[in-house]
């Protein structure tokens, strides 16, 4: 009996003894395999993305070669927003063929964080005749740009303040804030 309770309290300890040095060894290992299964699935879908981001690079660069031309007309349509002296010198010319006395001033745009497209404000104040001023309205919206017109007023002018600023009688005051639509800075 003695016997058999030594045989059984060393067969005990050795048990012990050996889960112990299976536990140190073999769980450390089995957390390394599960980190590294970890990895791998990160890297597969790391894989996934960049696999599908190449996929819209390639078609992106296929209807751009599709439309190109298209392309360079919309282009040419956006105000360049470092510097727009083109679209200036666009609205002054019309404002000189429409036989109009215009001043422009760009303006902060309240809502330019929200929109989605670029674009650089304007506000225009111009003084002729009123078919003068139509005109010219009519010319900048079929002009070589995009532009939204945002608030539209316009005042018939008279009276002795009209002298004095160069205003002559039966002429209006047309107030407009325009949207000019710009290329994406990159």
């Amino acid at each position: 009996m003695v016997r058999i309770n030594k045989i059984s309290s060393a067969v005990l300890f050795f048990s012990v003894i050996f889960l112990a040095i299976v536990g140190m060894v073999i769980g450390p290992l089995a957390l390394g395999i599960e980190d590294i299964g970890t990895n791998i699935k990160e890297q597969d879908q790391n894989m996934l993305v960049l696999e599908e981001r190449i996929a819209k690079a390639k078609e992106f660069r296929a209807f751009r070669a599709e439309n190109e031309k298209e392309l360079a007309k919309l282009e040419k349509t956006l105000v360049k927003a470092e510097m727009p002296l083109d679209f200036i010198n666009f609205l002054e010319d019309v404002s000189k063929e429409c036989q109009v006395i215009s001043s422009f001033s760009p303006i902060a745009s309240p809502k330019a964080e929200k929109d989605s497209l670029p674009s650089i404000d304007f506000q225009i104040v111009i003084t002729g005749n009123f078919s003068s001023a139509m005109k010219f309205l009519k010319k900048i919206e079929s002009g070589p740009y995009l532009i939204q017109i945002g608030n539209l007023t316009i005042k018939n002018e008279f009276g002795d303040t009209l002298e004095e600023e160069g205003m002559q009688q039966g002429q209006v005051r047309m107030d407009l804030s325009l949207k000019a639509y710009a290329k994406k800075q990159i």
